[in-house]
């Protein structure tokens, strides 16, 4: 007789006898060996669903405090840094409603309560879980995992437990301290490191941050990293994710599955990462080509309108002209939004790299490209202390020149007022563009950092839409944030945060 697997079962119901007869069913199946845990209510099944990570939930539709489409929606909103399980949804109501909700909102099947028996509940059960396997045997095959690890035991323990959960093939390094990790990645850039949290020279939280510094400073993402330690420590748990790892795994709970599965979710996650990545580039690129070879007919299209206002004014007869001047516009207005089309692409393909930067200096620069502009707005810009930053000095200046003109354009006050100012402490340096022009309500924040949204008509206020956007890549390529507060009695203050690499 083969061998049972082995798979956690969490079991959401708030009915005892129900739960009792799940058990009973379970523990029948042919091919799973199962560790079930219950729960009778949407809280206690989300907690279990944390701490347990089961392999796949038998959800009661009716709960006590939150039904099972509610169960599901919040149990989504975990987010990435949980494996999603499967679920089964068990209902006494066989309506088609809400089955096709629950299908829709990610179950992967839905069983009327009476008519459950050991064959159906098992069928379900194990349909569920095949899927789960097939899912995450493909990613992992010839995959390379590093393993950061100063107890020789432990490292073999890893190698045998992932060499025994699948057919498929991992070449594997180790070493026994957080300076020989660091080294070895460099060298050899595996797709998946196993970090002991306790090492020798310096801990996993502490290799975490020097890998995010390397990774950011070549332009790269992250790599999988999996967190294994002794301590059942939440905190060490959720910063190890807010530092990049992506699972957090106890040792003396560690199995064959628990750790084949981390490690396949994980590399299959960074592997989707990185083919998203590669369509917007593509997609990037193909729009950076059809807004570049718009320019030329555009430009042809505003010189024939010039000649035949030229050639025929004499003869244009009531609102002909006016036609053609409004044409004019609209042509001049497209060549500008393709221009800043074209700036926002081409901020990820930056040529140059990143130097100390002179402040003072781009924005001096940034108001000499605006110089006619401010001139003739009557706008007064003032620039207090500001300190030098590691960064790309080009975006830099295409970062402050946007926000001050935008201080200047959204701005009915007689003498347009902006003034830059800066704070710095070990961590980061803060720079604020205050003006005194129209108040942005704070709701419209996520939107207005996207391309093309606006607030205001093209006739109040012209401009492409773009330079938010603009401003926010700008930041994100230099690994900051950006957000905007509204002034008292007026006026938008714009926050620059970026890192202070020279404390780092």
């Amino acid at each position: 007789m083969a061998k049972k697997k082995f798979a956690k079962i969490l079991v959401v119901e708030d009915n005892a006898i129900d739960r009792e007869s799940y058990r009973r069913l379970l523990f029948r199946n042919d091919v799973y060996d199962f560790e079930i845990r219950e729960c009778d209510s949407g809280a206690a099944a989300m907690d279990a669903f944390r701490q347990d990570r089961p392999d796949c939930i038998l959800l009661d539709y009716n709960l006590p405090d939150v039904d099972g489409i509610e169960f599901l929606s919040a149990m989504q909103s975990e987010g990435p840094n949980y494996v999603m399980p499967l679920v089964v949804m068990l209902t006494g109501q066989g309506t088609s409603n809400v089955a096709v909700e629950a299908l829709r909102r990610g179950a992967t099947d839905y069983l009327v309560k009476n008519s459950i028996n050991s064959d159906t509940l098992n069928q379900a059960v194990n349909k569920a879980l095949s899927s789960l396997v097939s899912t995450v045997e493909q990613p992992v095959k010839k995959s390379t995992v590093l393993i950061v690890d100063h107890n020789s035991q432990d490292r073999s323990t890893y190698q045998r437990l992932l060499r025994e959960s699948t057919k498929s093939a991992f070449l594997f390094s180790e070493v026994g301290s957080a300076a020989e990790g660091i080294a070895e990645f460099q060298r050899s850039d595996p797709d998946c490191i196993l970090l002991e949290y306790q090492l020798p020279d310096f801990d996993g939280l502490e290799f975490l941050s020097k890998l995010t510094e390397i990774q950011n400073k070549a332009n790269q993402p992250m790599p999988v990293v999996v967190m294994l330690s002794r301590q059942a420590s939440e905190a060490i748990a959720v910063e190890a994710m807010k530092r990049g790892a992506m699972d957090y795994l106890l040792k003396d709970e560690l199995t064959r599955e628990t750790l084949h599965r981390s490690v396949a979710v994980a590399i299959e996650k960074q592997s989707l990462i990185a083919r998203l990545k590669q369509k917007e580039r593509e997609f990037e690129q193909f729009s950076y080509a059809v807004a570049h070879d718009l320019q030329a007919p555009l430009r042809r299209t505003r010189s024939f309108c010039a000649l035949l206002v030229e050639s025929a004014s004499q003869s244009l007869q009531g609102d002909e002209k006016l036609y053609l001047e409004l044409i004019d516009q609209n042509v001049g207005a497209l060549q500008q939004m393709i221009h800043d089309l074209l700036g926002y692409y081409s901020i990820d393909h930056v040529n140059e790299s990143k130097s100390n930067v002179d402040m003072h200096a781009v924005v001096q620069q940034a108001l000499e490209n605006l110089a006619d502009y401010i001139a003739e707005r009557r706008a007064v810009v003032e620039i207090l202390e500001l300190p030098p930053i590691f960064g790309f000095r080009s975006l830099l200046v295409l970062l402050f020149q946007n926000l001050i003109q935008n201080g200047v354009k959204f701005n009915q006050s007689g003498i347009p007022r902006v003034q830059i100012a800066a704070e710095v402490n070990a961590k980061y340096v803060q720079f604020s563009v205050q003006d005194n022009g129209i108040c942005i309500d704070i709701q419209h924040m996520k939107r207005l950092f996207k391309p093309f949204q606006r607030l205001h008509t093209q006739a109040e206020y012209g401009g492409s839409g773009l330079g938010l956007a603009i401003c926010e890549k700008a930041v994100r390529m230099h690994d900051g944030y950006i957000w905007f507060d509204s002034m008292q009695g007026g006026g938008t203050v714009f926050h620059i945060r970026l890192p202070n690499w020279e404390s780092v």
